[in-house]
């Protein structure tokens, strides 16, 4: 578990860690209940919108500011410019494989996005540095983690629930992308 500074990141996370005792199920996958996942969301939503954000000096929030532009410019581009920057087996994949077009766009968005804030040496990119572990997307001052997803509430659930965010300013979302702008890419 990542803490902010003053340990105020972990606190609710250690706090609900008797709620997020895990139950594992077929395959070794560990998951949470239907009412530890209620119990999760609940708590971190008690919290007012733009308390996170206050929190932050003066230097991470502009670095946050730069996460936020840089990926409300990622998800505007055009299909061709989202299209070119997947690899080939991503667009294969997609072909063949319609359930995951989001994600490899996802994964592409947050790329960019790592791309386009690299040189802001308060951003460290996380998420591609260590492949199939749970870690956040992008880190703030070596101390605030933030998250980039796609535009539904399961989505925001999915990362909110996280042992590593306790509030859901720490999560951006982009518009989702719908049947027929996806159609378009992966044709």
């Amino acid at each position: 578990m990542v803490s902010t500074k003053g340990g105020k990141g972990g606190m609710l996370a250690k706090a609900l860690k008797p709620l997020a005792t895990k139950v594992k199920k077929p395959g070794g996958k560990a998951k949470l209940t239907a009412a530890q996942r209620r119990a999760i969301l609940d708590q971190k939503r008690k919290k007012p919108k733009g308390d996170w954000l206050k929190g932050l000096n003066t230097k991470d929030k502009a670095s946050f500011d730069k996460i936020q532009d840089a990926l409300n410019k990622s998800a505007a581009r055009s299909n061709d410019d989202i299209r070119k920057s997947l690899t080939q087996a991503q667009l294969d994949a997609g072909k063949k494989h319609p359930k995951f077009r989001s994600t490899y766009v996802g994964s592409q968005i947050e790329k960019d996005v790592a791309d386009r804030v690299a040189s802001d040496p308060n951003i460290k990119h996380m998420g591609a540095g260590k492949p199939g572990q749970p870690v956040a997307d992008f880190q703030i001052g070596n101390q605030h983690n933030v998250d980039i997803t796609g535009g539904t509430k399961k989505s925001m659930d999915d990362h909110l629930v996280r042992n590593y965010y306790d509030h859901e300013d720490q999560i951006l979302q982009y518009p989702t992308f719908d049947k027929k702008k996806l159609d378009d890419i992966f044709k």
